[in-house]
């Protein structure tokens, strides 16, 4: 189990949610749909480093902003549906 899916997955999700797909999946589930999208892929890096930047990792920082621009910048002529 990764630190997102041990740590971080619990912490990001509303209780709601939580409960409803920890009893299945728990983090698991963000990170399979997230080797397809790859903002998701990013953002979920992004957010991990964080975290363990928080927990006195400083030299993560870069490596999180970095996946933090990946993951909100939105590559020319990709659309989302609705």
């Amino acid at each position: 189990m990764t630190f997102f899916e041990a740590f971080v997955f619990e912490r990001i999700m509303p209780l709601e949610w939580e409960s409803r797909l920890a009893d299945r999946y728990g983090g698991r589930m963000m990170v399979e749909v997230s080797r397809e999208f790859q903002p998701l892929h990013h953002a979920i890096h992004a957010i991990t480093k964080l975290s363990l930047v928080s927990k006195g990792y400083s030299h993560l920082l870069e490596c999180a902003l970095q996946h933090y621009q990946q993951a909100v910048s939105i590559p020319v002529g990709f659309v989302i549906y609705p």
